[in-house]
């Protein structure tokens, strides 16, 4: 993901006041970090049944296909939705025996993409996106669109009264909306960046401390919104081309990226670390990050930093080499991940050409990056 955003970093100078978002927090001595998977596991649900039906509805696979749909639409629920969601689909589920198969298939897809690495759920989430950006075109385009994509099914169903489709639509339309006072105009200045930014953010304070260090709160969340929109205002005023304003926008669509792919598997690239060098080398990038916006965080920052300096003065020329093999997987893997994102939107673009002659004379070629 690095080699594909080229930002995963948040710059430090994005934001204004970064004290605020990580206050009140008690500082204790560091501790080394042992097994540092053990910080957001899934919740391990008990299969307790919601309505007395055959088949069940287990909390698992109501859990499962609640977390698919957040996952689909990158958005997060409150407390108070996803009690009404729950309540949704429970009466649904009590009253429909097609919509019970939907739901269960669902739950059973959920379980299966938690078990893909990273860069194969990356891509698969882009195709998703490319496909409903396509339908989009076409709705704009066509007096006879009937929607392909998921969102656009969505949609349709939500204008003909559909419970669910309507909660869901409106959640949609609510994260896709864009934030700010008129100042803020591009597409990643929606709520869904802006909370997956603080997500991500509380995320890497806490396995930075490898602890439940940072408790991500709505006034956190609202904080947080305001630094962003702060820094976009601050970078408004320096230039005058606003097409320059590349940081801010980056740093949002990777926390995006980053975060809902994490929300999913419970896991990212610490788990994914095949040396102690990489693993600690990712912990001690996030320290550096972390004490900006956290700067309780310093002491077990610090640690982390000092950590890496310590094992990598001790490293063999064997264990070196062993990194540079890494570093290049690493890098076949980003630039698998970018030729999928590069395909979709070559697809993207013959479909569009072809909707626009009126017929089918453009070919899809896949593309090869060299």
């Amino acid at each position: 993901m690095k080699s594909i955003l080229g930002l995963i970093l948040l710059v430090p100078v994005l934001f204004i006041t970064p004290a605020v978002f990580c206050q009140n927090q008690a500082v204790t001595s560091p501790k080394k970090p042992v097994a540092l998977s053990v910080i957001y596991q899934l919740p391990k649900d008990e299969d307790g049944i919601v309505p007395n039906t055959n088949p069940v509805l287990s909390k698992v696979v109501l859990n499962d296909y609640v977390a698919f749909m957040e996952w689909y639409f990158e958005m997060k629920l409150t407390l108070n939705e996803r009690s009404l969601y729950n309540t949704i689909i429970i009466d649904q589920w009590n009253n429909n025996e097609t919509y019970r198969s939907d739901v269960y298939n669902t739950a059973l897809y959920t379980s299966e993409l938690r078990k893909k690495d990273w860069y194969t759920l990356f891509s698969e989430h882009s195709s998703i996106v490319n496909s409903a950006i396509m339908d989009l075109g076409m709705e704009g385009l066509l007096t006879n669109w009937n929607p392909t994509s998921f969102r656009g099914k969505i949609k349709k169903t939500a204008q003909s009264g559909n419970k669910e489709s309507v909660f869901l639509w409106n959640k949609i339309q609510e994260y896709e909306k864009p934030i700010g006072d008129g100042k803020v105009f591009v597409s990643n200045f929606t709520q869904k960046y802006i909370d997956a930014a603080a997500e991500w953010m509380a995320y890497k304070i806490n396995v930075v401390a490898n602890k439940e260090f940072m408790i991500l709160d709505e006034a956190k969340r609202e904080q947080m919104k305001k630094m962003i929109l702060n820094a976009w205002d601050k970078e408004l005023a320096a230039k005058k081309n606003s097409y320059d304003y590349g940081d801010v926008q980056a740093m949002l669509m990777s926390a995006a990226t980053n975060w809902n792919t994490h929300r999913l598997t419970k896991k990212f690239s610490l788990d994914y670390c095949i040396t102690n060098y990489n693993k600690l080398y990712t912990l001690a990038t996030w320290a550096k990050e972390v004490m900006y916006y956290c700067p309780a965080v310093k002491p077990y920052a610090e640690q982390r930093l000092k950590e890496l300096n310590d094992y990598a003065l001790k490293m063999s020329d064997e264990e070196w080499r062993i990194e540079f093999r890494r570093l290049n997987m690493e890098m076949n893997m980003s630039k698998q991940a970018f030729q999928e994102i590069k395909n979709q939107m070559v697809k993207s673009h013959v479909l569009m050409l072809n909707i626009i002659e009126g017929y089918d004379k453009w070919e899809v070629k896949e593309t090869i990056i060299y």
